[in-house]
């Protein structure tokens, strides 16, 4: 029994971490609207590569590239990109993984650390 209970207290440990640093990502920010398709746009925000290079460096930012195609409708689909910059890696893959789940055919989806010039 009390083997059972400490692993179940770990697993429960373990789940509220794993909750704990997903929210950390952004405050929990999404980066896709499945109800109306969109799909988010870092231009103008804090996501912007010109934005967050000159906060944090160029060398110290995580871009993310994605893009496919996304469908629409029946019938109706269209190409997409997308890039954004990220202070850590943990938050370019948390995007890259809503990016994955946004764009229905996916043909570039990465993380890399530096914008270079």
């Amino acid at each position: 029994m009390r083997n059972t209970t400490t692993t179940m207290m770990r697993a429960a440990a373990v789940a509220l971490l794993a909750g704990a640093v997903l929210s950390g990502c952004n405050g929990r920010d999404t980066f896709y609207d499945a109800r109306s398709g969109q799909v988010f746009e870092a231009y103008g925000t804090a996501y912007d590569c010109r934005i967050a290079s000159r906060k944090y460096g160029p060398e110290n930012v995580w871009r993310g590239l994605a893009g496919g195609r996304l469908f629409i409708a029946p019938g109706e689909s269209r190409n997409i990109s997308r890039e954004a910059c990220f202070p850590s890696r943990a938050e370019c893959e948390y995007w890259s993984a809503q990016m994955d789940g946004a764009i229905t055919r996916i043909v570039t989806n990465s993380c890399t650390r530096g914008l270079r010039g």
